[in-house]
């Protein structure tokens, strides 16, 4: 029997236990795997990083974990079985690599919607309303991520001991967003103080829609450059793939002994590394 054929043999009954496992773990009338892979961090995690629910990121790293290897077994036998234990490794600590990228996309998602909240508080605050029966009012028609800090902000005020008072404190402590602090700082003087809340709220506004033009115009200016890079990076893995085929016996060596292996992964890190401090060089604060 040929190495490509018991590396595939493996692969498919690694596949076999993976999915038998998840199916086995559920018991009594839990026997959705769906509902099951919702619990898990793991998946969730990848889920959320591809736009994917949790039971299409379970069937996508099994692919991915069975198809890949293989690819690369027929390249280089060593490549293959380092790209196995390397996604292995990568799918086990998803949720602590990906939480800062979902991180990152909540909060720039978080700070997009600032600016309807501020619309639609000061449309409802402006008819006279209560300002705890106008967030009540606002939050089931906003979309997620600002719709949960709206609702709590509301269920703490009628639940909470300190009211609307304690409330404000409380998300101004779990929500680390400079533009909802001053949201929340407003509120908390028109509690204190009263007066008018529709101006300051209007001028707030304004004020965050013309940050969010700045970054999608500063987004747009470094559009080019990170087109850039992602065309050099094709190219260098095309440079390597053409190499790797026409002058096989000399890119062959590389993994012929352990030390070779080692530093051919090593510049892989390197390069990595160099990529992330260019994106990281991009990034500008308003």
């Amino acid at each position: 029997m040929s190495m490509a054929a018991i590396t595939s043999a493996v692969l498919l009954a690694l596949f076999l236990v993976a999915a038998g496992g998840a199916l086995m773990s559920t018991s009594g009338e839990d026997v959705d795997l769906a509902a099951r892979l919702r619990a898990s961090r793991r998946f969730v995690a990848i889920g959320a990083f591809l736009g994917l629910s949790p039971l299409a990121a379970f069937w996508l790293v099994i692919a991915v974990v069975i198809l890949v290897p293989i690819l690369l077994f027929f390249w280089f036998p060593a490549v293959g079985w380092l790209s196995f234990v390397a996604i292995v490794a990568a799918v086990a600590a998803a949720p602590r690599l990906l939480a800062p990228i979902l991180a990152r996309r909540r909060a720039e998602k978080f700070e997009e919607q600032l600016p309807t909240v501020a619309d639609r508080l000061v449309s409802a605050v402006r008819g006279s309303t209560p300002l705890l029966q106008a967030l009540e009012t606002i939050s089931p028609d906003l979309e997620p991520p600002i719709r949960e800090a709206i609702m709590e902000l509301a269920a703490d005020a009628t639940m909470g001991a300190g009211g609307m008072a304690a409330a404000i404190e409380t998300a101004r402590a779990k929500y680390a967003s400079r533009h909802y602090a001053l949201i929340l700082s407003v509120l908390n003087v028109f509690i204190d103080h009263g007066g008018n809340l529709v101006e300051p709220m209007q001028r707030m506004s304004v004020a965050f829609k013309e940050i969010w033009r700045l970054d999608q115009k500063i987004r747009s200016a470094t559009k080019a450059v990170r087109s850039a890079i992602s065309v050099v990076n094709f190219g260098i893995l095309a440079i390597v793939v053409i190499i790797s085929f026409t002058r096989k016996e000399s890119f062959g060596e590389i993994f012929s002994n352990p030390i070779g292996t080692l530093l051919f992964f090593a510049g892989i890190g390197i390069y990595l590394a160099g990529l992330y401090v260019m994106r990281q060089m991009m990034k500008v604060e308003i």
